[in-house]
């Protein structure tokens, strides 16, 4: 299972412009942690990419290459795209390199656990939050 299968519609996962996304959590309890990693990928992979939209900084090209600095020749853009868009799952190599290279694209903790909560069906989507998760 990837981790894009627990959203729907599975091509708004890590889309930052997607103007619906609803979360399926399982219906196991020891599915329960494969879930909410996937929702804490979406998370981060929501963030890079408005962070890369809004700073017009960097291509996913030069993403790309954020790993090959990091002693990761073999990634390219093909496998960034994967990871971002729940094809693939996000490692914690992944995260290390975003965290070096790109620590302001982070998410917030907060926007973390607001959002696993609402992902979950712990909490309805609060009225403030401006994400179109449900």
């Amino acid at each position: 299972m990837n981790p894009r299968d627990w959203c729907v519609p599975k091509g708004s996962f890590g889309d930052p412009s997607a103007v619906t996304r609803h979360w399926e959590p399982p219906l196991s309890e020891t599915e329960l942690p494969l879930f909410r990693a996937a929702v804490v990928q979406h998370a981060i992979a929501i963030s890079v990419r408005r962070w890369k939209n809004a700073h017009d900084r960097m291509t996913q090209d030069q993403l790309a290459t954020l790993d090959k600095a990091d002693g990761r020749p073999g990634s390219n853009v093909v496998e960034w795209n994967a990871r971002l868009n729940g094809r693939r799952t996000i490692t914690l190599v992944d995260i290390a390199v975003i965290i070096r290279h790109l620590p302001e694209a982070m998410p917030a903790e907060d926007f973390i656990s607001t959002l696993l909560r609402v992902a979950e069906k712990e909490t309805p989507r609060p009225t403030w939050w401006s994400e179109v998760d449900s």
